[in-house]
């Protein structure tokens, strides 16, 4: 394959499929935690992924150009490699929650709950809120997860996640640009 930023986003999308099915399958507190430190966690692993990646994708990329990457060259070429890894990522999925485990919904209904008790105790603890102001956030937030359908994920539903992560990714994709342009 010529192009690092496809081979790499291929390859990225694999990993993501990898890390989903042993999550799934092995240590299911990787997709659905239940406490903040399990989402730290999960949060830092997916993050050096695809960290991984993007360094890969960036460094085939300059190697090509004989050693020289421009910032725009290297923000195509990260971008392009996150784009096409997140969305085979986010098209597994949408095939893994509709339908090979329809029940996965119910965990990441649960896991948000248990993740709001989590949290705002931890916030209580750290900012010594009183428990009745407590509990009150805590039913609220759980009030607000219970009125989400989590019935299914829609094509829709599943492309503006995506979206999303493309956007939310553009901090990254920067940084790494920035550090990887090698002009003279």
């Amino acid at each position: 394959m010529n192009n690092p930023a496809i081979k790499y986003g291929l390859y990225y999308g694999a990993a993501l499929i990898l890390l989903y099915i042993i999550s799934w399958q092995l240590i299911p507190s990787i997709l659905y935690p239940s406490t903040m430190k399990q989402a730290g966690l999960g949060a830092i692993l997916s993050l050096l992924i695809v960290i991984f990646f993007l360094y890969s994708s960036l460094k085939e990329t300059r190697n090509e150009q004989e050693g020289f990457l421009s910032f725009g060259e290297g923000l195509k070429s990260s971008f392009l490699t996150y784009m096409i890894g997140t969305l085979i990522g986010v098209l597994f999925t949408f095939v893994l929650v509709n339908f090979i485990d329809t029940d996965l919904l119910t965990q990441q209904k649960e896991s948000g709950m248990a993740l709001t008790e989590d949290a705002t105790s931890w916030m209580g603890d750290l900012f010594g809120v009183p428990e009745e102001e407590l509990e009150k956030a805590k039913e609220e937030m759980n009030s607000e997860i219970e009125l989400q359908d989590l019935g299914n994920l829609s094509f829709g539903m599943a492309i503006k996640s995506w979206l999303w992560s493309l956007l939310r990714g553009l901090f990254l994709f920067l940084i790494m640009s920035a550090i990887m342009k090698k002009n003279d």
